[in-house]
């Protein structure tokens, strides 16, 4: 009896062991769930409150210079608030990492080195609540440096004691959240900062196409999307671009594979691309690899200046940019868009006289000395951009 007293237990305690693997991977897997957008910090504060018996579970960030708290998720729904004696514990450690780094907030590699081991001796802490109502441990996040991700565990009532073995777990299952956390503020960061690019080359009038690896659009900007509405000279789809002259397209498609193999990011193909209102210009260039296979890297560009995508210039802007009066401004307009003097100024319904006076001036004030002149410094001097995206 003894014997099969011992098997059952040992059973029995396997089978507990198996369980909480199986409970810890479905943990971890919401917790990285999380970088990636799928599921939300509520939701890995509730999988932990199950691993953990139960208890309540509150998920939060302290920012110790600043003293600011941000409020995760919690297993308890609608929480709109940390409990006081968490915030104490979590404050208390703040307030001494602030006190021995001054200097908190710089990224991390650039602490000066008499300090490193400050932070190393700061960067995990753990307490057991006051009147041991709960039991909070923290690790200091690299990405933020002065943040602390916290995690804390236990009710609000005085004398509830969270047990070794759930202290343990939680200590254990810290890193990973944090990590988490680091990787949903750099994904963020990334995402946020690709966005602030695309909206900088969706100002600019020239075409960005990228291509992957198979030659496949991964990207266009504004113009690129304008390019491929008009049909002219250039067929753009998700699998590629291609000229729509016969002769075009085999140099166009030679470069694009040269570019794709060339790792180094040096090379650099000017092409002419004809099309029913006279060619447009095309740059096709290589991206340089960090020896990565991924097909999300784009290993070729391409640049497309079309004259139907160039901004048209406008008095205003001339005015705003040369100095010029509005009658000033028009004049040079007209002759910016390819008007003779004579034609500018019927078009504009003055004298041919008056279009002279004010061309004068215009040249007088931008210290030009004829009419191709101050054509080149418009062009020279105009920013590219269009008004509106």
């Amino acid at each position: 009896m003894g014997s099969m007293s011992l098997i059952q237990r040992d059973r029995a305690e396997a089978s507990t062991s198996l369980a909480d693997s199986n409970s810890m991977e479905d943990v971890l897997s919401t917790v990285y769930a999380v970088a990636s957008g799928d599921v939300g910090w509520p939701d890995v504060a509730a999988k932990l409150s199950t691993l953990l018996d139960g208890e309540r579970v509150v998920l939060f960030v302290l920012e110790a210079q600043a003293e600011t708290i941000a409020l995760l998720g919690s297993s308890t729904p609608n929480l709109d608030s940390i409990p006081e004696h968490f915030l104490h514990v979590a404050r208390r450690a703040g307030r001494r990492l602030k006190a021995r780094v001054p200097t908190t907030g710089v990224v991390g590699a650039r602490f000066p080195k008499a300090q490193r081991h400050i932070i190393e001796d700061l960067a995990a802490w753990n307490s057991v609540v006051e009147m041991e109502a709960g039991y909070v441990t923290a690790r200091l996040l690299r990405v933020w440096e002065s943040a602390y991700f916290c995690l804390a565990v236990g009710d609000d009532e005085p004398g509830h004691d969270v047990s070794l073995r759930r202290r343990q777990l939680a200590d254990t299952l810290l890193p990973h959240l944090a990590r988490a956390a680091e990787l949903e503020r750099r994904l963020q960061s990334a995402s946020a900062q690709f966005n602030v690019f695309s909206q900088i080359l969706d100002r600019f009038p020239v075409a960005a196409i990228s291509l992957d690896h198979h030659g496949a659009v991964t990207h266009l900007n504004a113009a690129a999307l304008r390019l491929s509405q008009l049909r002219s000279g250039l067929m753009i789809s998700r699998a590629g671009v291609h000229a729509t002259n016969e002769a075009n397209e085999a140099q166009l498609q030679r470069c694009i594979t040269e570019a794709i193999a060339n790792r180094t990011g040096d090379y650099f193909r000017r092409l002419n691309i004809g099309r029913r209102k006279g060619p447009c210009g095309v740059v096709v260039t290589s991206m340089h690899s960090d020896g990565s296979s991924s097909d999300s890297q784009s290993p070729c560009v391409l640049f497309v200046a079309d004259p139907d995508l160039q901004p048209i210039v406008t008095p205003e802007a001339l005015s705003d940019v040369l100095g010029l009066t509005t009658a000033e401004a028009r004049i040079v307009a007209e002759l910016v868009t390819g008007h003779s003097l004579a034609e500018a100024a019927e078009r504009l319904g003055i004298t041919a006289n008056t279009g002279r006076t004010l061309l004068g001036r215009a040249m007088a004030r931008t210290g030009t000395n004829s009419q191709a002149e101050i054509v080149r410094r418009v062009f020279t001097t105009m920013v590219p951009v269009y008004d509106e995206t």
